[in-house]
């Protein structure tokens, strides 16, 4: 005979009944959440960039492991020499990127395709509080055009052995000890000045390899207001200071081009010599000028080699410390289809806790001022961070086109076509036509 429930059963079951909707119901809301957690940036958001793939990629895998909302966003590396050309034919044909991780050198080329963030959401009191002065390249008066989060600092580079075999314990902090101790001792010429070994290469540019940024820091140095931007107008000042007085990119030509005069007594360089990096690197060169990152590139490249970074140098009497120094920053395709997932993404990778960690894993250093106080044991890395608070990089008109000027201007002097105040006075007018 079948007999009923007993109500102790019906309770039971009742209760089993309820708690196995509440955990379907529990699974559903949890799944949901996770979706909405992945569709946060909305179905995908493309970088594109000229930095190096595995450093990236390899940030954005480490968010991605405690972030989910992150798996819609990938990195492509474009070849530097050829990222400009191919942005803007991907972008007329509407298979662009939605970010970019912007050299702050190509700000000026490509800032009618960028989407800038507006003062209201980063006011200019927080930049300042937050950035690095040099970081504020990217705040133009429409916009921040770019989230800063890394800069590579130009530094000097020294052959430890060279110096300490000619009774020297530390590179030089000034202009004045370079000339006037350094290359006297560290050049090595023969009897009809051929040069065996250099202590600097300065002067010439087709085997210099950072010349056009060499130029930047002594102008720099030597108070230039370099490019100026008001009301989508730009004006270039290279030739101008506001505080120093006199013509600083005349001033900083007639420098380096000193060192590849063979009748000058800094004689050092000249065009039948290797690359400075080249040099550098077979041991053959005592001090190089490169952005700070190539510091673990020549390391791999030469592990026996005994060399070291520092400190720019600077002018003896000089109150303010200044290089040159290349910014980045995430920057918004104004033409992405995703323009809010864009900016959400570009806020979460700058942020303070994330940017620099890609900053350090690209060699560089970090741009908020509360990282760059971190005590870090990486001998290359303490030199940088101290390096960020004083670089400062320029509103370039064209960075390929700017270089053929520099060159033109560097190589009419070494050459003999013309003197250092006419190539200067030409070399400004030509970056000026750019920019109309």
């Amino acid at each position: 005979m079948i007999t009923g429930y007993s109500p102790f059963r019906v309770a039971i079951l009742a209760f089993f009944g309820i708690a196995g909707l509440a955990s379907l119901f529990f699974i559903a809301s949890y799944q949901s959440s996770q979706d909405d957690d992945r569709a946060r940036f909305g179905s995908r958001v493309v970088i594109w960039g000229t930095l190096d793939s595995a450093a990236v990629n390899r940030y954005l895998d480490e968010i991605k492991r405690t972030d989910r909302s992150f798996e819609v966003v990938t990195y492509r590396q474009l070849d530097s020499d050829t990222f400009d050309a191919e942005l803007i034919e991907a972008l007329a044909e509407r298979r662009g990127p939605d970010l970019l991780l912007l050299d702050a050198e190509r700000l000026v080329k490509h800032r009618t395709r960028l989407a800038p963030f507006s003062y209201e959401s980063y006011t200019v009191r927080y930049i300042k509080d937050t950035y690095v002065d040099g970081a504020e390249v990217f705040a133009l008066s429409t916009g921040l055009y770019a989230l800063p989060f890394a800069v590579d600092p130009l530094v000097m580079f020294w052959n430890r052995d060279l110096f300490a075999s000619n009774g020297f314990a530390v590179p030089p902090s000034t202009w004045e000890t370079t000339v006037n101790e350094t290359v006297p001792v560290l050049t090595e010429r023969t009897s009809t000045r051929q040069i065996r070994r250099s202590a600097i290469a300065f002067g010439e540019y087709s085997n210099v390899n950072h010349a056009k940024k060499i130029l930047l820091m002594l102008s720099l140095q030597s108070g230039s207001d370099m490019v100026r931007e008001s009301g989508g107008r730009y004006s270039v000042n290279i030739n101008t200071s506001a505080t120093q007085g006199g013509n600083p990119l005349e001033t900083s030509l007639d420098f380096f081009t000193r060192f590849s005069n063979s009748n000058s007594e800094v004689y050092s360089w000249n065009n039948n010599l290797p690359t400075d990096r080249n040099a550098f690197s077979a041991g053959d060169l005592a001090l190089y000028f490169a952005p700070g990152s190539e510091a673990v590139r020549i390391q791999e490249r030469n592990p026996n080699l005994n060399f070291d970074i520092e400190f720019a140098p600077q002018g003896a009497s000089a109150t303010l410390r200044r290089t040159q120094g290349n910014f980045y920053g995430f920057a918004v395709v104004r033409f992405s289809n995703n323009l809010q997932g864009s900016f959400g993404v570009a806020g979460a990778l700058s942020s303070p806790v994330n940017a620099p960690v890609l900053a350090r894993q690209l060699d560089m250093a970090p741009v908020h001022r509360w990282a760059l106080t971190d005590s870090s044991h990486n001998r290359f890395q303490q030199v940088l961070n101290q390096s960020a608070l004083y670089s400062y990089s320029w509103l370039d008109p064209d960075p390929f086109r700017s270089d053929s000027i520099f060159r033109t201007m560097v190589e009419d002097i070494t050459s003999g076509r013309s003197r250092t105040s006419p190539a200067a006075s030409d070399a400004t007018a030509r970056l000026q036509n750019l920019l109309r």
